[in-house]
């Protein structure tokens, strides 16, 4: 008999979050997980315009799929000095923990964390204006975005692991979908 995989709802910014969540998704069967991470690119925009759309599309794809066990959110914290819809981070945690979405920050965004999953990188105190020009120093052949098959290649669960310790964030996203214990 075949197992029913666990369905989960992740909602990220653009093409890179889902190349990292289709990441996650290998990462996953080669430890076998029967697991499906459903992700949704959201194409950027405010918080309170990506919150609105997660919920949306998670409303929709529960039509035709099985209820997601949970629902994630992945934005940037640099989006945050935009303050484009006035919204912080407190704020779009409140509004999604409303439509029981749970919200994981990439600090200070996706290069940060790609950069903290390369060896001796993982406690790293970076800035939105340095962590592309540090990531490209450490990893010359990185182009955004990047696809989750040079992830696969590049990078292990023993370097996500390292990460997600010095991470709270990663690390709940991780938890939450069972990478790591």
């Amino acid at each position: 008999m075949i197992q029913k995989r666990v369905r989960y709802f992740l909602a990220g910014e653009g093409p890179g979050d889902q190349s990292f969540i289709r990441w996650l998704q290998i990462l996953a069967d080669k430890n076998g997980l029967h697991i499906h991470l459903d992700c949704e690119p959201l194409t950027g925009g405010s918080y309170e315009t990506m919150l609105k759309k997660a919920v949306y599309l998670k409303k929709r794809n529960d039509k035709t799929k099985t209820k997601a066990k949970a629902c994630i959110l992945l934005v940037d914290s640099d989006r945050a000095t935009q303050r484009d819809d006035g919204w912080s981070l407190a704020q779009l945690k409140e509004a999604a923990e409303k439509e029981n979405f749970i919200v994981c920050v990439q600090r200070p965004n996706q290069e940060g964390i790609l950069l903290r999953l390369l060896t001796g990188k993982a406690n790293l105190e970076l800035n939105t204006v340095k962590t592309k020009e540090k990531l490209n120093q450490a990893w010359p052949t990185y182009k955004k975005p990047v696809d989750a098959y040079t992830l696969s290649a590049k990078f292990s669960i023993e370097d996500l692991a390292r990460a997600a310790k010095v991470d709270p964030e990663l690390k709940i996203l991780l938890l939450k979908i069972g990478l790591v214990k």
